[in-house]
């Protein structure tokens, strides 16, 4: 989730944070889902690296993994989708 950006050029959300927390809480939730749930917040685009590349290596073959990524996104010159970052520079 990233909802405060570095870049000004990036406006600020309202809702992501508390929209991730919701689904969180009902992903966490014994009667619904029971799963174990890691919300990131704000965090710098290397520790994201980090943590998705551990997310998808430590699974296994019959685990369900839901990424959720709340937050702006960016388009290169060649129309590639690049999800925004709080350290995210234009």
């Amino acid at each position: 989730v990233t909802d405060t950006y570095q870049d000004t050029t990036f406006s600020q959300l309202r809702a992501p944070h508390a929209d991730a927390e919701a689904l969180a809480a009902v992903l966490r939730d014994p009667e619904i889902g029971d799963y174990s749930v890691e919300v990131l917040t704000n965090t710098p685009a290397h520790e994201v690296k980090v943590r998705v590349n551990r997310l998808f290596s430590t699974a296994h073959r019959d685990d369900l993994i839901l990424l959720y990524v709340s937050g702006h996104g960016v388009k290169d010159e060649a129309g590639r989708l690049y999800l925004v970052s709080t350290d995210t520079e234009r």
